[in-house]
């Protein structure tokens, strides 16, 4: 797993919760390999120059992750649990 920076992500809160503006956590507990990577990349193209993108034929390029809400594993367990899933979960076959 990908030590991703907390700072970045807010926790879920109904009361601020503005899906235009960052990454939102639902849960405690890790995240997932794609959220990691994608929050890893927002964090790098925030970083990035993009003057090498420009061109006579590439105006207003513009590269960015959009904003998410991403449920981390402690929630996802708590739901496969209540759903009775978990048993189910983990018998499938892999991807």
């Amino acid at each position: 797993m990908i030590d991703t920076p907390r700072p970045y992500l807010s926790a879920f809160d109904t009361s601020i919760y503005d899906p235009s503006t960052g990454w939102y956590t639902l849960g405690e507990g890790e995240l997932g390999g794609k959220a990691n990577g994608l929050i890893l990349l927002g964090q790098r193209l925030d970083q990035q120059s993009f003057e090498s993108f420009q061109g006579p034929d590439r105006k207003n390029i513009r590269v960015a992750v959009p904003p998410a809400l991403v449920v981390a594993t402690g929630f996802f367990d708590l739901f496969l649990q209540q759903n009775h899933l978990d048993r189910q979960a983990l018998e499938q076959m892999s991807d």
